[in-house]
């Protein structure tokens, strides 16, 4: 293995990504946010689904203080 990888974008980076979201959003989101119940009361979850890509199913939970002030940053993980 020689040198470092060089920095930068490949040349169609913006048009590959341009092209992708507008495929993306051609289908509907469908999106749905079951709650779940976790068993801990300091916490509110969904079992959030919706179609990404393609329209392909995306599915996961989100977890929620259930105590909550102001908006709250996401971590996906």
């Amino acid at each position: 293995m020689t040198g470092s990888p060089q920095p930068g974008e490949p040349a169609d980076f913006d048009i590959f990504w341009k092209q992708t979201m507008t495929e993306t959003r051609a289908h509907p989101l469908g999106l749905r946010a079951d709650p779940v119940d976790c068993g801990l009361s300091a916490l509110e979850a969904y079992d959030v689904r919706f179609r990404g890509y393609g329209g392909q199913p995306v599915s996961g939970w989100m977890i929620l203080p259930r105590e909550r002030r102001s908006r709250l940053p996401c971590v996906v993980h």
